[in-house]
């Protein structure tokens, strides 16, 4: 027995047991050939990277954005000049 449940744009599939769990953003996937769009699925993919690499807050390096973290240690690094 597979049990569903729509929750806004996102569907939940449980399957026959507790491990086997799908969930599927309806925003992706194209009701007419039942299958995921790619160019979104692509897109949704590339903003999380966007995120995950530039704009999220990461407690191992003071709750600031990677990018910020890393501009900030270039800025203040000091820079050894070849003779």
């Amino acid at each position: 027995m597979v049990f569903s449940l729509q929750l806004g744009d996102v569907l939940l599939f449980l399957g026959r047991d507790s491990r086997s769990l799908a969930v599927v953003d309806l925003r992706l996937f194209d009701p007419v050939t039942h299958c995921l769009r790619t160019q979104a699925v692509e897109l949704a993919t590339a903003r999380w990277a966007d995120w995950y690499n530039n704009r999220r807050l990461h407690s191992s390096i003071g709750d600031v954005p990677p990018a910020e973290f890393e501009a900030t240690y270039y800025a203040n690094s000091t820079t050894v000049d070849a003779a």
